[in-house]
């Protein structure tokens, strides 16, 4: 079938995904198999195989922690594993090993932090997708260390909008 792209408006809206295969200027669209689940603000990962992995998202509110499979040469679907945690607005990157590291996730559905201070590791006032690449540049790309107090434990010193509700002190 050539290269597979998936419709993630289609996922969201129907409950299916859409195989789209260039040829030259020209795309056929072919309607595949439904989901189990219906979702949104999940990840569609091309696996090395052909296969689509697509993972997590949102229903209706709903955190998600199925994946599911989907085989361009049958056109259907399969259930695969589950997550640890419920994700959204995360990401699902192919290793060179062929497993996929899903990681992060907005603060959605149950996940909140009494202090977002603690949250901010770029230290950039805000929480977002960002906060997560930052630390997992330090930890795995030799990235810039978190702002203070890293690496001790403590109170953020920058003056910013994020709240700090409450905060349970360091262990």
């Amino acid at each position: 079938m050539g290269n597979v792209r998936v419709g993630f408006a289609a996922s969201f809206v129907l409950g299916f995904l859409m195989a789209v295969s260039p040829r030259g200027l020209a795309h056929e669209v072919t309607p595949t198999g439904s989901l189990a689940a219906r979702r949104f603000a999940h990840t569609a990962t091309l696996l090395g195989n052909g296969k689509v992995l697509v993972a997590g998202g949102l229903d209706q509110g709903t955190l998600l922690t199925s994946a599911e499979l989907y085989d361009p040469t049958t056109g259907t679907w399969s259930s695969t594993g589950t997550l640890a945690a419920g994700r959204a607005h995360h990401t699902a990157t192919l290793l060179p090993n062929g497993k996929v590291l899903v990681a992060g996730t907005l603060f959605t559905g149950t996940a909140t932090l009494s202090c977002l201070k603690a949250g901010d590791a770029n230290d950039s006032g805000v929480l977002d997708l960002s906060d997560g690449v930052y630390l997992l540049a330090y930890l795995f790309l030799g990235g810039p260390a978190p702002p203070a107090p890293f690496p001790d434990c403590g109170t953020d010193p920058t003056d910013d909008e994020l709240d700090c509700a409450s905060y349970e002190g360091c262990p």
